[in-house]
């Protein structure tokens, strides 16, 4: 989890530095495959697998079963409800990143995982899920 903060504060710090330096935002340090977007992904995952490999989180280790036999669909998918979210003005932008960041992401990830949990429920399409 230390490992998680480190990188998030570092990616920060980019991200602010070359800003100022070209006196706009440069997202540059947020991109999906930037090496340390992508350990920061690999660290939560481990973390979350940790955290559920202990016996008395049963409910838990449920809800992150359920998450991750629908990780396919929700990736295809998050990109799409993006796309609509930032023409709906909906993105980063719209407030402070330590702010927007987190709450767009949370909105995204659970918008998109209703729609393909309830996808999974209708009997023809559940096998392409």
């Amino acid at each position: 989890l230390m490992a998680i903060l480190i990188l998030s504060v570092i990616i920060m710090w980019i991200t602010t530095d070359l800003s100022l330096k070209n006196l706009r935002f440069d997202g540059w340090a947020y991109e999906y495959l930037n090496p340390l977007v992508a350990s920061i992904s690999a660290l939560v995952f481990l973390s979350v697998r940790y955290i559920c490999s202990k016996k008395r989180i049963v409910r838990l280790k449920a809800c992150f079963n359920r998450m991750a036999k629908l990780s396919l669909g929700i990736y295809l998918l998050h990109v799409p409800i993006m796309i609509l979210f930032r023409h709906w003005g909906f993105d980063y932008s719209f407030s402070n990143p330590l702010v927007s960041i987190p709450i767009v992401s949370i909105a995204i990830y659970s918008i998109t995982f209703l729609i393909i949990y309830l996808i999974s429920k209708v009997p023809y399409l559940k096998y392409y899920i």
